[in-house]
């Protein structure tokens, strides 16, 4: 008996653009968003994907770009009490570029 995971699965790979079965096997999209991609055309499907796919890289790079700043920010402090309306600041400016 095949599980249900194993279905969608096959679903998937059947009925999408080999690009959603490759995202979803490389763990960019979820199994949940790969199935809501089989009621779009193929068309939706590659829009669709690829605007997930450049709003999770545009998040990425969000957080690489903050967790540096954080990290720079602490690096500096040499033993000092962290001043978080200075830091608001510092993620503000990292976010804004």
């Amino acid at each position: 008996m095949l599980t249900s995971q194993v279905k969608r699965q096959r679903r998937i790979e059947r009925r999408c653009i080999p690009a959603v079965a490759v995202a979803l096997h490389a763990g960019q999209i979820s199994p949940r968003t790969a199935d809501a991609f089989l009621r779009l055309t193929p068309e939706e499907q590659a829009q669709e994907l690829s605007r997930r796919l450049s709003e999770a890289h545009e998040r990425e790079t969000q957080h690489r770009l903050v967790a540096e700043a954080i990290r720079t920010y602490l690096d500096s402090l040499n033993g000092q009490h962290v001043d978080l309306v200075e830091l608001s600041q510092i993620i503000k400016k990292a976010l804004a570029a």
